[in-house]
């Protein structure tokens, strides 16, 4: 037992020693270096404390003693303020609470620094007796989690005239612009003012323009932002009051927020929150969050951007809350600080733009078979048709107050009718050219009725074969004094399709290729021209009878000189045995009264072969005709 207890007393010496080692070591030479008017400090100055959101990562001064003037005989303030990373701050007891301040001072002329008796405080008082230069030094001592520690002020040049200076202007500077209200610690920066000329003697006091916003040291200009969330923009004042009694004064705004702003756009255009406040670099993480309008929380980003935007927005994002964690890791031990920013608002500014939605139908009237609303419809000369469009603006806060409705119709279009939501509604012409005109129900009312529909009946009496299109349109106007437009609004086109109410049909040519001795006796596929069917048929019939298409081969295959010995033969498909062609028409196809008669071929798997049951043939091309006759069924 005796021996462990000695062991553990050797290892104790040992570092004790070890670490007095060092601290000999890292002690400082107190030699004074003069080269190009700059003055060597007792240590080299130490790097500012990286600041992110107004807290710290690093250690350092985050007030520097300042090169200033004074008069003999008068009392003058070095202030500083050290602030301390989170790693350092978490030194556990008793190293954590050991810390020393030693001010060093140096006299012009001299060659070594010298300490200040009873100088161990953040600020230093001196009364100069005397005019001359003096250079002052702070020598702050800590422990951190391994080492001692060392940090240095910059060198502060004091300099006593031995007559009063008076300032004529005054500028005033702020370290951030920005401090938070929401923390757990009272945000701080420090303001700080320039006089002109910058020798001036005259005494240096700040104030605040609203201490419930922010506080100011009147001696060291140190801000304190309140904990409250109070928040807004404070005006701190820095006044220089000269030895005769006049004083000069300027001003800096410091704006003391939770480090977000709400954001207010139009629908449709992007959001970008960003987080407010002064930092040196960029955070570890940076955590964003949405809350929508039912309560739900949603992480929208997890990364390092300190900001983000909402692209495109829609009401959907109108009144959503977002917020931002920030995790700031210190430098030594990995210490994480995270600090949270107040929830900020987005407003979304609902569009104003209409969103017109039209739709459009048509029927014909007098085709009773055929009576319901369509896009294409089969019009013979004489028909009677009603094409019914609906109108509705679906932006419940457009800026659409009302609307002409239009519609195209044939010139030989005669109109017999027109309502609007099921009431008769007057109407008149607003375009005519030699194809068609323009009819149109003016002044609609879309303020407080949002919907429309509209019913044009009109006969066209004669009409050459084609396809035309047409549909409600709306062109409409905002309520302005006079009215601005708003542009046209179309929605989907209806077809009329003039037919002559019969049927059309077009046989086309088939090829069987060419042939060679292999090909005797093969049933041969015919492929006709541009792969289309072999006989194209459009039903434009209004009652729709029973009939027969019959199919006939005028005579057989010939070069002009010689015949091929060769059958043609239709193919119904489905498996179905071919049936031989001749001179003779045979029935193909039949139908029954109200069906449609369809084109013949390789949609219906139907075609043609050929049979070529000899090799005594002559070379050359052979041709022949085939008569397609359509015959009113028995």
């Amino acid at each position: 037992m005796i021996v462990g207890r000695l062991v553990r007393l050797l290892v104790m010496v040992l570092i004790a020693l070890a670490a007095m080692g060092i601290r000999q070591l890292t002690e400082p030479s107190r030699e004074v270096a003069l080269a190009a008017g700059t003055i060597q400090g007792v240590g080299a100055e130490s790097p500012a404390p990286q600041r992110i959101f107004g807290f710290y990562r690093t250690t350092g001064f985050n007030l520097q003693p300042a090169d200033s003037y004074t008069v003999v005989g008068h009392e003058k303030i070095l202030r500083t303020s050290l602030v301390r990373s989170a790693a350092d701050r978490s030194v556990p007891w008793p190293f954590g609470d050991k810390q020393t301040i030693q001010w060093f001072q140096l006299e012009a002329g001299m060659s070594k620094w010298a300490k200040v008796n009873g100088a161990t405080g953040a600020n230093l008082k001196v009364t100069p007796q005397q005019a001359g230069v003096v250079y002052y030094q702070q020598h702050y001592h800590y422990y951190g989690w391994v080492f001692e520690k060392d940090r240095y002020s910059r060198v502060a040049k004091l300099t006593t005239k031995p007559n009063p200076v008076s300032a004529k202007k005054l500028d005033v500077t702020t370290d951030s612009n920005y401090l938070y209200n929401n923390q757990g610690d009272a945000q701080q920066t420090y303001v700080h003012a320039t006089p002109t000329p910058t020798d001036a003697t005259g005494e240096l006091k700040w104030s605040s323009s609203n201490p419930a916003l922010a506080t100011v040291d009147a001696q060291s200009g140190q801000v304190m932002a309140n904990k409250n969330r109070d928040s807004g923009i404070v005006t701190i004042t820095g006044t220089m009051t000269n030895t005769d009694g006049t004083a000069v004064s300027a001003s800096v705004q410091i704006t003391i927020g939770d480090g977000l702003n709400s954001q207010t756009v139009d629908e449709g255009r992007p959001a970008t929150f960003k987080i407010l406040g002064k930092f040196d670099q960029a955070p570890t993480q940076v955590i964003w969050h949405r809350i929508d309008s039912a309560g739900k929380e949603t992480v929208v980003s997890n990364q390092r951007a300190t900001s983000y935007t909402v692209p495109a927005t829609t009401p959907a994002d109108n009144h959503n809350r977002y917020f931002a964690e920030v995790k700031i890791k210190s430098d030594e031990k990995a210490t994480v600080t995270t600090i949270k920013t107040g929830q900020a608002t987005l407003n979304v500014n609902p569009s104003t733009q209409p969103s017109v939605k039209i739709t459009n139908a048509i029927d014909n009237v007098t085709d009773l078979l055929n009576f319901s609303e369509s896009t294409d419809i089969a019009v013979i000369a004489n028909d009677t048709c009603q094409l019914t469009g609906t109108v509705t603006d679906q932006n419940p806060a457009s800026k659409l107050n009302t609307g002409d409705l239009e519609v195209n119709l044939p010139r030989e279009a005669i109109v017999s009718d027109v309502s609007v939501d099921n009431q008769p509604a007057p109407y008149t012409v607003v375009g005519d050219n030699r194809i068609d005109k323009t009819y149109a129900v003016q002044n609609q009312s879309f303020s407080k009725t949002k919907t429309h529909t509209v019913v044009v009946t009109f006969q066209v009496p004669t009409m050459s074969k084609g396809r035309y299109e047409t549909g409600i349109k709306l062109r409409g106007y905002d309520g302005q004094t006079p009215p601005q437009s708003l542009g046209t609004f179309k929605g989907n086109a209806v077809t009329l399709d003039f037919t002559d109410g019969k049927i059309d049909i077009k046989a086309n040519a088939v090829s069987f290729g060419d042939l060679t001795s292999r090909n005797f006796g093969q049933n041969l596929p015919g492929i006709t021209t541009g792969d289309s069917e072999l006989l194209d048929i459009t039903d434009n019939r209004r009652v729709k009878t029973a009939e027969r298409i019959t199919l006939r081969q005028m005579a057989p295959l010939s070069n002009g000189s010689e015949f091929l010995n060769a059958t043609i033969s239709f193919d119904p498909g489905h498996k179905q045995p071919l049936q031989q062609l001749s001179t003779e028409a045979r029935d193909v196809v039949t139908t029954k009264d109200n069906e449609v008669l369809s084109s013949i071929g390789k949609a219906q798997g139907q075609g043609l072969t050929l049979n070529v049951h000899t090799d005594a043939w002559q070379p050359g091309v052979y041709t022949t005709k085939l008569i397609w006759s359509i015959v009113a069924a028995p």
